[in-house]
């Protein structure tokens, strides 16, 4: 007598069925691990970003001279003037400005000149955007230590200090408001 048996098509159905049922948690796994990677690197990415934009915006920014009529401080644009190492063709003694234009932290560059006329943005470096997909910029600045934050900087009268006490950037990227970058400046430096 032959005691071989198969499968009978409710055993298949049912094998069938569950590794489909497998197979669809294994995809839906993979998609979803391959997903968060992709948002994990991106995040990674803009967070180096963000980081490179502090510690150049810190070292520029607290070097600004300390000189009348070089420092403009509003609450959208910051302009000043600082030695850089070098940038393209900017290099020594520069005017710089940053501002947002669209989505983009922009920073400008001039070469600072012998006589007080305006600075010819983008004439030796075009324009560098430090970051994209920037939804606000808000500066504010504090004149000394006693005083409170302000949209806008004058320099103090009676004093040989043309530049605050501090600066402060606000940056809102991709909807994610990242904490300030407050820079201190040397202000105290005797002038040129």
């Amino acid at each position: 007598m032959n005691n071989a048996r198969g499968m009978t098509l409710v055993e298949v159905v049912v094998a069938t069925v569950i590794f489909s049922i497998i197979m669809l948690a294994t995809v839906t796994a993979l998609r979803t691990f391959a997903l968060t990677y992709e948002r994990i690197q991106h995040e990674t990415q803009q967070t180096e970003q963000l980081r490179e934009v502090d510690r150049f915006l810190r070292s520029a920014i607290r070097d600004a001279l300390n000189q009348q009529a070089l420092f403009s401080g509003e609450s959208a644009v910051l302009q000043w003037v600082a030695p850089l190492d070098r940038i393209g063709e900017a290099a020594g003694l520069q005017h710089l400005r940053l501002a947002q234009q669209g989505q983009q932290l922009t920073l400008s560059f001039a070469p600072l000149g012998a006589s007080n006329d305006a600075p010819n943005w983008a004439q030796m470096v075009p324009d560098f955007p430090l970051l994209t997909n920037l939804e606000s910029l808000v500066l504010t600045y504090r004149s000394n230590p006693s005083t409170g934050w302000g949209r806008q900087y004058a320099a103090e009268g009676g004093t040989n200090n043309y530049v605050p006490w501090a600066v402060s950037i606000e940056l809102t990227v991709e909807g994610v408001t990242w904490p300030p970058i407050v820079v201190n400046l040397n202000r105290y430096r005797l002038p040129l």
